[in-house]
């Protein structure tokens, strides 16, 4: 078995635009691999809810995991 990772990152304003701007770049750096699961950690600046529908909207039915990280 294979395992394949990819990374994306965002700083747009918006959680929700952040959310959506980390996840395509991270699909995109999968090329023609399909994810089976999506790991999400948001800074505490943005809204964790909203960064996840951001992803999600793009994963479909994928299941996430996540954290929202606070400084210190």
């Amino acid at each position: 078995m294979t395992l394949t990772a990819a990374v994306g990152h965002a700083q747009a304003l918006d959680a929700r635009e952040a959310g959506m701007q980390a996840t395509h770049q991270a699909l995109n750096g999968l090329g023609t691999v399909s994810p089976s699961l999506g790991i999400i950690i948001a800074p505490y600046r943005y809204d964790p809810q909203q960064v996840i529908n951001g992803a999600s909207s793009l994963l479909a039915n994928i299941p996430v995991i996540g954290s929202a990280c606070r400084p210190g």
